[in-house]
């Protein structure tokens, strides 16, 4: 019944679903939701009403744990980078940025390795401050996934570069991130075991930015 719901034409009816969604996904197989579901969910990126691209952005987070290596990989990833660079609605394009932070654990490692630093430094770039926060606030949420070396020669030269932006609530952010990742590489400076204990130059333990990079969605 829910599978077919998901193929309803009714923009009122999938808006319900995915609204829905985390209070039944974990009811669901992961073979329905990558063949029967996934796709039909994958339309409402497409969607010409903002709200149901939103909401099919957003559900993602519930979806992520679920989906196969291509439909996570390859399909939302390719949806993500299209709303976050050219989505006419700044909100879309925050919550695009957001949401990507929150699914980082699932992806694959090679995958992320590659595209969570671009992501977050593009939306760095973005004219509607809370997208510009959104990036800033991912690159903190984030920051395991990264080396030692990319945080030193891409991601604090990235956030360098804001400390002058336009918007103090943006300033603040990146002023707390940069001095979370400059106090993370001094300690390993300061004990080179460190380093290895953290394998293969890895920041681990969270950086504290505000309350919580959900704060938009």
């Amino acid at each position: 019944c829910v599978v077919k719901l998901f193929g309803s034409n009714d923009r009122a009816t999938r808006s319900r679903l995915l609204q829905q969604l985390e209070h039944f996904i974990d009811h669901l197989q992961p073979s329905t939701v990558n063949d029967q579901i996934f796709p039909q969910v994958a339309n409402g990126f497409m969607d010409t009403n903002p709200t149901i691209r939103e909401q099919t952005v957003k559900s993602i987070i519930h979806l992520a744990s679920k989906l196969n290596y291509n439909n996570l990989n390859v399909e939302v990833l390719r949806h993500f980078s299209r709303l976050q660079s050219k989505d006419e609605q700044g909100g879309i394009r925050t919550n695009t940025t957001v949401c990507l932070g929150k699914i980082a654990q699932h992806l694959h490692p090679q995958i992320r390795q590659k595209v969570l630093i671009s992501a977050f430094i593009r939306a760095m770039r973005d004219p509607f401050p809370p997208a510009r926060s959104a990036g800033v606030l991912a690159l903190a949420a984030t920051q395991q996934y990264f080396l030692l070396s990319e945080v030193a020669t891409r991601i604090l030269p990235a956030l360098c570069h804001h400390t002058t932006d336009p918007e103090k609530t943006v300033r603040d952010n990146v002023f707390r991130t940069i001095k979370g990742f400059l106090g993370k590489l001094e300690k390993v400076s300061e004990d080179p075991a460190l380093r290895e204990s953290m394998g293969r130059s890895r920041l681990h333990g969270m950086i504290v930015v505000g309350r919580n990079i959900v704060a938009y969605l």
